[in-house]
Parts: structure tokens; C-alpha cells; sequence
């Protein structure tokens, strides 16, 4: 089951070089991820900056924690 969920959530990581402008709709996002995001688009991910590795284990709890990736 865990090699399974890896599968399924590794394409979210594959491009996070390339920037988008489209906005997803506030009805469309989870309400977990609310206080995600502190991060400006576009910089670069740094695990030496507190600021990053804070978020980044926020978001690792969020997506851990999910029943599915639906």
C-alpha cells in the first residue's frame, strides 16, 4: 500500500520548477492545506531556511495523513 500511494504522488513533484498563474477556485481546496503556502511563488526550496523546512513538514503531515489522493 505505501509503495502505491509513493506512485500516485510522485507526478506532484515532477515539475515544481514551472510556474503557473492559474488560481485554483477557494471551493476547490482542501481545507488543510489553508495555512499552507507561506512561501512567495517562485522561490526556491532551501531545507536550510526554518521558514521552508516548517512547511514543507506541515505539508508532509497533510499528505500523510490522507485517507486518498482523490
Amino acid at each position: 500500500m505505501p509503495a502505491d500511494k509513493q506512485r500516485r504522488i510522485l507526478p506532484l513533484f515532477e515539475h515544481l520548477t514551472s510556474l503557473t498563474r492559474a488560481v485554483l477556485p477557494p471551493e476547490e481546496r482542501d481545507a488543510s492545506l489553508r495555512k499552507l503556502g507561506r512561501l512567495p511563488r517562485g522561490t526556491l526550496f532551501s531545507c536550510y531556511h526554518t521558514e521552508h523546512l516548517i512547511e514543507s513538514q506541515e505539508l508532509f503531515a497533510t499528505l500523510h495523513a490522507a485517507k486518498d489522493f482523490e
